[in-house]
Order: structure tokens, then sequence, then C-alpha cells
């Protein structure tokens, strides 16, 4: 969120919540290393859709990597892209 790197567990959770609160998208983007393409989509989107479940604005999957996209589809259909 723009305050440290790396993340600490936690700030999914503080995102998600702010979010709701202020009534605001959130673009997650998914950035994986080479060779991870599809283990992370997979991960990202199955993360992002716990976290978002029952939100009234679901937060949209990006990336620069089709492979990652596609996995992030497949896992959970229901969020944009």
């Amino acid at each position: 969120m723009g305050r440290r790197w790396p993340p600490e567990p936690g700030d999914m959770e503080e995102a998600e919540e702010l979010c709701r609160e202020l009534g605001l998208w959130a673009n997650v983007e998914i950035k994986p290393a080479q060779g991870y393409e599809r283990r992370t989509g997979d991960a990202v989107a199955r993360m992002a859709a716990e976290h978002w479940r029952g939100a009234p604005l679901q937060p949209v999957l990006s990336s620069f990597s089709p492979v990652a996209l596609l996995a992030a589809r497949q896992a959970e259909p229901q969020l944009p892209r």
C-alpha cells in the first residue's frame, strides 16, 4: 500500500477494508516471476476472491502476462480482468 516493501501479513486485508469503506475498486496487478506465471495467477485470483467475497465492488485483476491472466480466469472466473 505504498508504505513499505516487502508487504506484510495483513496488508491485503487492510487494502480490502479501505476499498470497501471508501467505495473504491481495487486493481490487483499480478506480477509473476518468469516460469511462475500460471501458479502466481491462480494464487492471486484465489486470494483476491477470498478477501473480497461479498464486496459490492470486486477487484479487477490485471497483468502483462497473458498466461497469468488465463490462470486467474480459470481459478476465479467471476473476477473481472
